[in-house]
């Protein structure tokens, strides 16, 4: 009778399970198309007998409760699966791994199966029996089986069950095969018992091998038996998931209905039944309202279990579709609520022996119970610790006296606990139920955080693409600025060097031009770093001009409400490359005029020729008798509290809005400074404002001053010269300077052209120049054409930006040299004289 209606019990939760399943639409609509247009049928697999859900009949057909559903998926989806039969479970998983099987129809829910393939449809939920023989004395509870020997089957859930409850005191007899071969282990005496989930165990117990075995009690273990898809098969998993979505209750009723038959216990076996049929004999009427009462008592225990698993399987569910960890705990607590009929239930953060209230359902309780100091001397992640305190809680009367709490651990250094109140003691049953409710709440939060986790990677992997595409298009952008800046420094420069300036004014703005040249330049240069990062080689450089000259670019865009003082020694020299120095400098200050906002602030900057490192700023292997150079940017702004500070070098971390920064600035300077042998050590607090600190190892060698132009040679040349590049502003520009220098100039745009040209007559050659990024023949390719024709003669290769040539590359194609674009007369000038001299 027990049976019976534990069984009635988990028939109509696997029911309403199923019809929430198809209400809530687990994903849109499915067709043929995806599964179709694969390169194979989806493979099933499948290792031995499981009746009544799977099974092989006396036709020899593929039958039981999995093979309809099967049948089922493929006449919704419209496709015919592949089935993969495999010898034992082992193999059936080895052929997952492998790739040989797609997904599995009836597979039990357990971590480990979940760590390699996603659990999608749970269509099987029975309670595990102790199957004994007939004369055996124990196995009505499951304290009764400590110390025994219990087969069970491979890859069961409930190994871990008995393993938590027992430990050592239990020693398990795992079998891959199906319920014949663990009950034969009982009877052979290999076992003193064995633990099958119900359904199975009543089918095996029918046939007449097994007469003189029976069940002897149950298990708190619920077996949760299903669908199962490999990992990384989004496709499939999708498609499968919809056609559960269409399968109607009414057919999940049928299919039920028609496999899982209630089992039958014969009324010679059944001891109750006599027992009651003997009392009924004696006593009637009082015997008749014991068994009302007894049958009372047991629909409201199935009615609590079964609560208790719609909890369960809500929790599991939201968590697929709650949208932020947050949601997520308050529909837990609300389920939590709602299954242990508590007064008050709250989640907590355990912290220095006392609990700081996360949230609480009802939500007004949170500032009652962080009054309230619970004992946690015995709270673990095990089992639930139970308390009376009584508490006077002001316009909310008293708190409810009772209370049960239960901890759990998430991936990490949290340590949640959650809370039952209630005015009454819990029984040892509700306690369990507690118990499994707080295990699958510390489930679900751990599936979230791992989720978020991704998300965030996801996105930072997004935000990496982003950027290789930005350094992309910067390579562009620098090739063609570099050919229009060529063209303005080529004809500002000739107009100097060639042409008399009367008018005084005309020559000052000429200089203005040819400075915005040069600047334009060095930004393009920048722009270049941004796309290939430490491209130019470090030097011995005076840290005081740099300080200077990026003060005075990033003074024009500062807001007037924001100032800026400078305290700079001079002379201090570092080894290092300028422009990145610079860019060192404009993202630091860039950051505090964010922090500043709109309100009224300063930017301070500071440069320390000698400076002693302090020990808590010490990082690496600096050491104390080596010399350094202090740089440090300091703002009013509001600071940033110790969580913020412990992940400012992070890439891809700010507290921005989206759209509003990269997260990459403080992560950048990170590691150019670090490229230097430096560090960086950040001193902030909230509403005292940030200051960051860069140390550099000093240099003793001679410094080099920032960049200044110099003057052009007027000195004449000779020679002819085959000039190609396909930008015309470009090629007229420098094809006159070369005249004007004394060299005669063969201009071609089109590559082929100019080597058609070369080798008609190449011996009246004495250099040629060429643009590397040409449509049709590139520089390289026609530098090397050259070569071929005529080995001897020097050919100069001039590239804007190239990710795929650089001096290398020319070195080993044998180019007499590669200039950067844009070049400058003087030093087109020297190249040439340099090697037509020769």
């Amino acid at each position: 009778m027990k049976q019976y209606s534990r069984l009635l019990g988990i028939s109509l939760l696997a029911l309403a399970l199923l019809s929430v399943l198809s209400s809530i639409g687990l994903c849109n609509s499915v067709g043929p198309d995806l599964l179709t247009s694969r390169a194979r049928a989806p493979r099933f697999g499948t290792c031995i007998a499981t009746p009544p859900y799977e099974f092989v009949d006396g036709q020899c057909l593929y039958s039981g409760i999995t093979a309809d559903y099967v049948h089922l998926f493929e006449k919704i989806l419209g496709v015919k699966f592949k089935r993969t039969r495999c010898t034992g479970r082992y193999r059936m998983f080895k052929a997952v791994e492998l790739k040989d099987v797609d997904f599995i129809p009836l597979v039990e829910r357990t971590p480990e199966l979940q760590r390699k393939m996603d659990f999608i449809f749970p269509y099987i939920q029975q309670p595990t029996v102790v199957v004994t023989t007939a004369e055996a004395s124990f196995g009505e509870n499951v304290d009764s089986l400590r110390g025994k020997r219990i087969a069970i089957p491979a890859y069961s859930g409930v190994a871990q069950y008995l393993l938590k409850l027992f430990g050592n005191d239990i020693h398990l007899v795992e079998y891959d095969g199906n319920g014949t071969t663990v009950l034969e282990s009982v009877l052979q005496g290999e076992a003193d018992a064995a633990i099958l989930d119900l359904t199975i165990a009543s089918y095996f117990l029918d046939k007449k091998r097994f007469g003189e075995m029976k069940i002897a009690g149950f298990t708190d273990y619920i077996a949760v038996r299903g669908m199962a898809v490999r990992k990384n098969m989004p496709e499939l998993k999708k498609q499968l998931l919809g056609a559960v979505q269409q399968i109607p209750s009414s057919k999940h009723a049928e299919l039920h209905s028609k496999w899982l038959v209630t089992p039958k216990v014969p009324i010679w076996k059944d001891d109750r039944l006599i027992g009651g049929t003997l009392i009924v004999l004696g006593v009637g009427l009082a015997l008749l309202a014991l068994i009302t009462g007894w049958n009372q008592s047991l629909k409201k225990t199935v009615k609590k279990r079964t609560l208790a698993l719609e909890a369960v399987n809500t929790m599991l569910f939201q968590s697929l579709q709650a949208s932020s960890e947050q949601a997520l705990h308050g529909t837990c607590l609300e389920l939590i609520h709602q299954t242990m009929g508590a007064k008050v239930v709250f989640l907590a953060v355990k912290q220095n022996d006392r609990l700081n209230m996360v949230t609480s359902f009802p939500e007004d309780y949170v500032t009652v119970l962080n009054q309230v100091s619970f004992p946690l001397e015995n709270l673990c992640c095990n089992t639930a610790v139970q308390s009376t305190i009584s508490v006077k809680t002001g316009n909310k009367g008293e708190l409810p006296a009772c209370f049960a709490l239960r901890a759990f651990h998430t991936d990490n250094i949290d340590k949640f606990v959650v809370g039952v109140a209630s005015n009454d003691n819990y029984s040892p049953e509700a306690l369990s139920t507690f118990n499994t409710l707080v295990s699958t709440f510390g489930q679900v939060v751990r599936h979230k955080q791992a989720e978020r986790a991704l998300l965030e990677k996801d996105k930072q992997i997004i935000r990496v693409q982003r950027m290789e595409s930005l350094g992309v298009m910067a390579g562009g952008i620098a090739h063609d600025f570099n050919n229009i800046l060529g063209a303005i420094i080529a004809n500002g420069e000739m107009i100097e060097l060639f042409h008399e300036v009367e008018e005084e004014s005309v020559g000052a703005k000429l200089q203005s031009i040819l400075a915005a040249a040069y600047r334009g330049r060095d930004v393009v240069q920048q722009i270049l770093n941004f796309a290939r990062p430490n491209s130019d080689g470090v030097k011995p450089l005076r840290l005081d001009e740099v300080v200077f000259e990026t003060e005075k670019m990033f003074r024009v865009s500062l807001p007037a409400k924001i100032e800026m003082e400078l305290r700079v020694d001079k002379e201090a020299v570092v080894l290092a490359n300028s422009t990145q120095i610079s860019q060192v400098l404009m993202n630091l200050c860039m950051n505090s005029v964010q922090a500043i906002g709109d309100s009224k602030g300063t930017i301070r900057i500071f440069l320390k020729k000698e400076f002693t490192v302090p020990k808590h700023m010490f990082q690496g292997a600096l050491s104390v008798s080596d010399s350094y150079i202090l740089l440090s940017v300091e703002d009013d702004g509001p600071g940033m509290p110790p969580e913020v500070l412990e992940h400012v070098f992070d890439p891809f971390f700010t507290t921005k809005p989206p759209g509003e920064g990269t997260g990459l600035g403080l992560s950048i300077v990170a590691g150019i400074v670090s490229s230097y042998g430096g560090f960086v050590h950040v001193d902030s607090a909230v509403e005292t404002g940030t200051r960051i600190n860069i140390i550099f190892p000093s240099c003793d060698q001679s410094p080099d001053s920032l960049r200044k132009e110099s003057g052009i040679s007027t000195a004449q040349g000779d020679g002819k010269i085959l000039f190609v590049d396909d930008e015309e502003t470009v090629l007229l520009s420098y094809s006159e300077v070369l005249e004007q220098l004394g060299y005669t100039v063969q201009a071609q745009r089109c590559a082929e052209a100019a080597l058609k040209l070369f080798s008609t007559s190449p011996e009246s050659y004495s250099l040629v120049i060429t643009d590397y990024n040409m449509p049709g023949l590139t520089g390289d390719m026609l530098a090397r054409s050259i070569l071929d024709i005529r080995p001897d003669i020097p050919v100069i290769l001039c590239t804007g930006f190239s990710s795929r040539f650089d001096e290398r590359k020319a070195e080993g194609l044998g180019l007499a040299a590669l200039l950067k674009k844009p070049v400058s007369i003087r030093e087109l000038a020297d190249t040439v004289s340099r090697f037509i001299s020769m």
